[in-house]
């Protein structure tokens, strides 16, 4: 094993990375690969937290609560703070806030028809 005396001393001064031997050469990589893991772990609670109000905003739009307007302005305020911690990107975050209001002013979206003037004949008759 060509790389047994760079684990073992690894090892022993990382001894928590038992598990992250063959992540990375580099010590830097291998501490990049730990703060990733706890970012991810951490973003998914925040991810999870964020469903929780979103659903709670569409219940309430679909059963026509009477707190539906509280509920979808906790909703996008929780969207901002996803943004502002970085677990969301902004663009996201907007898409998904244009929805909820879309879908609390029961609107839905359709192309628009083009009609022809009714005082006018057809062209080429």
């Amino acid at each position: 094993m060509p790389f047994a005396g760079v684990l073992t001393s690894r090892a022993l001064e990382f001894p928590s990375m038992e598990g992250y031997f063959f992540v990375a050469k580099r010590t830097q990589a291998a501490k990049r690969h730990r703060q990733s893991l706890q970012n991810q772990e951490r973003n998914y609670a925040y991810r999870s937290r964020l469903r929780t109000y979103m659903k709670k905003a569409r219940t309430a739009i679909d059963s026509d609560a009477a707190d539906k307007d509280k509920l979808v302005s906790e909703a996008m305020r929780e969207l901002d703070r996803m943004v502002s911690k970085g677990v969301l990107h902004k663009n996201n975050a907007s898409r998904r806030k244009s929805r909820l209001i879309r879908a609390l002013h029961g609107e839905t979206k359709q192309p628009p028809v083009a009609e022809a003037p009714e005082d006018r004949p057809a062209a080429g008759l």
